[in-house]
């Protein structure tokens, strides 16, 4: 083939290869909620496929974001703190800790309720959310218990929702889960 054929065949691929480029970043960046603010994108994972705002609180000079991450067959919680600074994440994919080891209780709280009363509107209402809440609490393998963080079992509540009597333990931050089956619940 002459050079100029050849040349004209690589541009052609580089190019293809650039619009396949900036049409997977294009769709990235649209699964991120609209309602994320600019402030906290920088804090953001790049590889994952969704993320989606599941509350916010603003104190003061900062504020607190809880997100809700998917990729793949994976879902995580971040949580972004914002201030005139820029951003910081708080706490990230491989981090287990409830929400209160990392800022204080009374936000924890307001960003859980917030993520409860999403995931409630979701579930078609207060009714359906509890129905599945119960099966999930109630059907864990081998009697195992389920641990919940003070700010879970607190917005539970605010919300109305029953948790099912010893089917968990409460998760205080910087402690270790016992992983025993609940005595009430083994066979």
């Amino acid at each position: 083939m002459k050079p100029k054929i050849i040349r004209w065949l690589v541009l052609l691929t580089v190019l293809s290869l650039a619009l396949l480029l900036i049409a997977e970043l294009s769709l990235a960046q649209a699964q991120i909620e609209p309602t994320l603010p600019e402030t906290i994108r920088p804090c953001l994972p790049q590889s994952v496929e969704r993320i989606e705002l599941l509350g916010q609180v603003q104190q003061e000079q900062e504020a607190f974001y809880l997100l809700g991450a998917f990729q793949n067959d994976s879902y995580w919680e971040l949580l972004v703190q914002t201030d005139a600074a820029g951003c910081l994440l708080v706490r990230g994919q491989q981090d287990t800790e409830p929400l209160s080891a990392y800022i204080p209780l009374e936000i924890a709280q307001q960003l859980v309720l917030q993520r409860y009363q999403r995931r409630i509107e979701e579930a078609g209402g207060l009714q359906a959310f509890q129905q599945g809440f119960t099966d999930y609490m109630t059907s864990q393998p081998g009697g195992e218990t389920s641990y919940l963080a003070p700010e879970n079992v607190w917005a539970l509540q605010q919300l109305g929702v029953t948790i099912p009597e010893g089917t968990y333990q409460i998760r205080r931050p910087n402690s270790s889960p016992s992983y025993e089956p609940s005595p009430s619940r083994s066979q």
